[in-house]
């Protein structure tokens, strides 16, 4: 029945400039070879000779845009929108395009190690695998749909997800496909969306580079990084990166084979160059003091803040809403350090506070009611997440001190935003 379904990668004029588009032909090779589908491309773009490149490989080439392309366009030139959601988004139109009754997508960096299997149990929707450690979130790099009823409501999640642009810092499409289809989506064994820093897998039949990329880690090991930053920072980074490293070198080996001349040289100089001239063990270490020398820079600007330089001083309220459950804090778009303090006002019942951060330093204290989280972050539109449970209080009052530079901006789990603009 396997031969019955097609694979779709998806991908606009934009993932064909950088590293993306490169592994679109490796991973395009590597279904052809091993996946035992018919392959299709969704592009959203004008470029004749990656048209021309995919046909002469056999691949079918669908100029197509998604219905909210012009919405995507639009928030881009008003908000910043990243601009790469055009081919983002076109996942979501395949079932649009697909007469067969279930098709599969996969990102432009998921690999087959062999032919696809169709699982057991079929999606009545649509079914993906989760994040790892992630109960409550699917990823999105790999989609098997049910075409007959995921379309009846493709038009509604679209429309969901334009109204709400602007709300999710990173990952364009992923937040708000989780959002809106939460209880509904159906799970996939890893085995279908297997990343490399979860080790080796031989059973796995879908190898999908999620996360670092050939291009950083080349970056990163053209850096001198000076030995006196490789502290203890080392081990906090790893033990939050929980990256088998030496997997990901044994993948890169694997696939290596569908380098070929259609692909940019430099490109193929820089990834024979990873996986040929440095060993595991030095890659580790060179990413890890790379690692380390962001935590330690980011701990040193935080320690010696001076209120006298804050350009940041804000404050805004939240009312309480029954069916929040988490708030994304964002101090600065591109840099902030400083003092981010969260007082729940009236408050009946408020558990242990969890908060999380997708990069940068932190440290949490707290006092009475009010969680006071001292943060430096270098990286672009960093979050922190606070996960307030169950909690019940009338309001929740945010009072934002520091240095940064760019929006600042709050949203509460169901979307609602705040904007605060700042001084540059």
């Amino acid at each position: 029945m396997s031969n019955n379904i097609n694979v779709y990668y998806c991908i606009d004029d934009i993932g064909l400039t950088n590293e993306v588009g490169e592994m679109l032909k490796m991973s395009i090779a590597s279904a052809l070879e091993s996946s035992g589908l018919c392959v299709k491309c969704l592009y959203c773009g004008s470029n004749e000779g990656f048209i021309n490149l995919l046909s002469g490989m056999g691949v079918e080439v669908i100029l197509h845009k998604s219905r909210i392309d012009d919405a995507i366009i639009s928030a881009h030139n008003t908000i910043d929108f990243p601009l790469h959601a055009r081919g983002a988004y076109l996942r979501y139109e395949i079932s649009e395009i697909d007469n067969n009754e279930y098709s599969l997508y996969v990102d432009c960096d998921v690999f087959f190690a062999s032919k696809f299997v169709l699982p057991k149990s079929l999606p009545t929707l649509v079914s993906a695998c989760k994040e790892r450690g992630r109960d409550d979130e699917f990823n999105s790099g790999v989609l098997l749909f049910n075409n007959i009823n995921f379309k009846k409501s493709a038009h509604d999640f679209l429309s969901y997800a334009k109204a709400k642009f602007g709300t999710w810092a990173v990952g364009v499409d992923q937040r708000p496909f989780n959002d809106f289809y939460r209880g509904k989506l159906e799970l996939l064994d890893d085995s279908y969306n297997w990343r490399p820093s979860f080790g080796v897998n031989e059973n796995a039949s879908m190898i999908h580079f999620h996360g670092t990329k050939v291009e950083e880690v080349y970056g990163f090991l053209l850096n001198k990084i000076p030995e006196q930053y490789a502290n203890d920072y080392i081990i906090e980074r790893a033990s939050i990166c929980s990256s088998d490293l030496g997997s990901v070198i044994y993948y890169l080996r694997s696939f290596s084979k569908y380098l070929y001349q259609s692909m940019s040289p430099v490109y193929v100089s820089k990834y024979r160059h990873v996986i040929d001239y440095y060993s595991d063990k030095f890659l580790s270490k060179s990413l890890f003091i790379k690692s380390a020398n962001s935590f330690a820079v980011e701990k040193f600007l935080l320690n010696d803040l001076q209120e006298t330089s804050f350009n940041i001083k804000k404050q805004f309220d939240f009312v309480y809403d029954a069916g929040v459950k988490q708030i994304a804090l964002f101090p600065a778009k591109n840099f902030f350090s400083g003092v981010i303090e969260v007082s729940f006002l009236n408050c009946r019942f408020v558990p242990t506070y969890v908060v999380e951060k997708s990069t940068g330093y932190i440290e949490t204290s707290y006092l009475e009611n009010t969680v006071i989280i001292r943060f430096c972050s270098l990286s672009y539109a960093s979050e922190i997440s606070l996960y307030i449970g169950d909690s019940v209080f009338d309001s929740m009052a945010v009072t934002i001190r520091g240095v940064g530079l760019g929006v600042t901006s709050a949203f509460d789990s169901n979307g609602d935003s705040i904007l605060i603009y700042d001084l540059i």
